[in-house]
């Protein structure tokens, strides 16, 4: 699978964001199952971190530019590629992306999955989502938004309908990673 006017110079890029707890990875998980090759921009931040003491204003210029050599590890390869990036919008990444996907849930299905994930209380998990850009702001500014607050046969079944577009869609002028 490719996109309609693949130019075989690039992958198509693909960034698939939300806030904390909408199901990012699951939908990472969905696409990765399906044979994408799908990255996760804090896992990238973790094995920086491994390698040296990084303070966090120097980490996110050295996550960039690790991903941008995965992408140059695919130039000439034409299919998709895709980032889980949860801080897409709030570091003004997605003009180096073709497509963006903002996965979110409303705040009451957030807080729950926070709580029973991590043991939050219900004032913490709310700290948590209110530190994080609004879900209606990255609404606006995603090219797709995908809706996760029932059940995972719905999410998938949103999944199935957004993966039966993936051959109409249309590449981008981008920037790279290293030029935001």
């Amino acid at each position: 699978m490719k996109p309609a006017d693949s130019t075989g110079s690039r992958p198509f890029l693909i960034a698939i964001t939300g806030g904390i707890c909408s199901g990012k990875s699951t939908v990472s998980d969905w696409f990765a199952k399906r044979g994408f090759p799908v990255f996760f921009a804090d896992k990238i931040g973790h094995q920086i971190l491994e390698d040296s003491e990084i303070l966090n204003r120097l980490l996110h210029p050295r996550i960039r530019l690790e991903m941008q050599k995965i992408i140059d590890s695919f130039l000439s390869k034409t299919g998709f590629l895709i980032f889980e990036i949860p801080l897409l919008f709030e570091n003004g990444l997605e003009e180096a992306f073709d497509l963006t996907i903002n996965v979110y849930a409303d705040e009451r299905t957030q807080k729950d999955r926070l709580k029973k994930r991590d043991g939050l209380s219900d004032a913490e998990a709310e700290k948590r989502i209110s530190a994080q850009m609004s879900a209606d702001k990255k609404k606006k500014k995603a090219d797709v938004n995908i809706v996760n607050n029932g059940s995972i046969e719905s999410l998938y079944l949103q999944l199935e309908n957004l993966l039966n577009t993936f051959n109409s869609l249309k590449y981008k002028k981008i920037k790279t990673l290293t030029e935001i």
